[in-house]
């Protein structure tokens, strides 16, 4: 697949993780040790999965250089953990933090995420073949 140069584009993974038997939020890490082409980058991402013994999901990457990039197929990009809850934070929105005179805005919050401990089942996403 190729990552145009200074573009962010979606790669499609897979992931063999054994049965999921309902809807489920997990959060997509990715592997720092993987041997990605120098100047992509990836974030870790919170994901819905379906149910299913493997699915697919969609993962942005980011070609931050002046060069357009080849990304192998079955390129390891991360690995994904299991999620126990999300709680949505208050999030104040810029134009409304302009509107307090003399109030220190609040800084944005992304969602808390509580993840299973490090002993719990992982599984990692690979690119697919389709790109």
């Amino acid at each position: 697949m190729l990552v145009p140069k200074n573009q962010t584009v979606t790669v499609e993974c897979r992931a063999n993780k054994g049965p999921v038997e309902k809807l489920r939020p997990v959060l997509f890490v990715p592997d720092t040790l993987a041997k990605w082409p120098d100047g992509l980058e990836v974030n870790e991402t919170l994901l819905n999965i379906k149910p299913g013994n493997m699915f697919k999901v969609k993962i942005a990457v980011h070609n931050g250089t002046d060069h357009d990039l080849r990304l192998r197929n079955c390129t390891t990009l991360g690995f994904l953990k299991a999620v126990l809850s999300v709680t949505p934070a208050e999030v104040q929105l810029a134009e409304d933090a302009a509107k307090v005179s003399h109030e220190q805005p609040e800084p944005h919050a992304a969602p808390r995420v509580a993840c299973f401990p490090p002993a719990a089942k992982q599984g990692r996403f690979k690119s697919s073949p389709s790109g």
